[in-house]
């Protein structure tokens, strides 16, 4: 094993200690919220071993990555930013304003691409009864080359370092706007940011406060982390499996077509 791979492992395993990291583990597939495909199961559980996706992989992603160095690189890798934003992010925005609309909640997302770059503003606008709430939702990846020295000593030290980098791009926009700002960040392996938390939280206190009787507070956190915690693995399989594809396709290898 390189000397590389202990940072990386470490911050694997910190990432997947956290306090509902492992949620998809225990979920009752009682809906399609709460249902992983065989193949992504196999990926989530790869993903929390620190397996490569498959086996047999080319020794280079496409973009030129040596895989051996870091088995799950298609997570972080630049040529994925557009999956990631199409497919996990997606997934991420929908469901949970979903759970911001069954709380009492309103949410509007914000169109994309109208700007060029679809980044200059976050990707929901929420209207509580207490004031209205920006959020842009996020993912990281841990064990990349930008943050694994820090995530492998520090817990939630990626997503803490998201959530800054949101509040700098975007609290001079929610101050214009009188509004609050929360930078909803997920980690890869499974951990929310401590943001996440707080805002999770709020939509719990909301989701109870709007029954003309006292809401099973906790029934309704329960669902929340539980399907966030199943809708982030699939993401991130559709991703993995993409990158396997195309590294294959580089390396001149034939494939069919994909699965999912």
């Amino acid at each position: 094993m390189s000397s590389s791979a202990y940072p990386r492992d470490k911050a694997r395993l910190i990432g997947c200690r956290a306090k509902h990291s492992g949620d998809w583990l225990t979920v009752f597939p009682s809906s399609d919220i709460f249902s992983l495909e065989d193949e992504h199961y196999e990926l989530a559980f790869r993903l929390r071993l620190g397996l490569p996706p498959q086996d047999a992989l080319p020794l280079h992603c496409k973009c030129g990555f040596a895989l051996d160095s870091e088995p799950n690189h298609f997570l972080g890798c630049h040529l994925y930013k557009r999956t990631v934003t199409n497919n996990r992010h997606d997934l991420v925005l929908k469901l949970l304003c979903s759970f911001i609309r069954v709380a009492g909640g309103v949410a509007f997302t914000e169109p994309k691409g109208l700007d060029g770059t679809g980044s200059k503003r976050p990707d929901a606008q929420v209207h509580f009864p207490g004031g209205p709430v920006l959020v842009d939702v996020s993912v990281t990846h841990p064990s990349c080359k930008s943050y694994v020295t820090m995530a492998s000593t520090t817990p939630l030290s990626a997503a803490s370092k998201r959530e800054h980098y949101k509040h700098l791009k975007y609290d001079i926009l929610a101050a214009e706007e009188k509004s609050m700002f929360v930078a909803f960040v997920l980690e890869s392996f499974g951990a929310f940011g401590r943001e996440a938390l707080k805002f999770i939280k709020r939509l719990v206190k909301s989701f109870s406060a709007c029954l003309f009787s006292p809401g099973p507070k906790g029934y309704f956190r329960g669902r929340i982390f539980r399907a966030l915690s199943v809708c982030l693995q699939k993401g991130n399989a559709l991703i993995q499996l993409l990158g396997c594809r195309q590294a294959r396709q580089s390396a001149g290898v034939q494939v069919g077509f994909p699965t999912y």
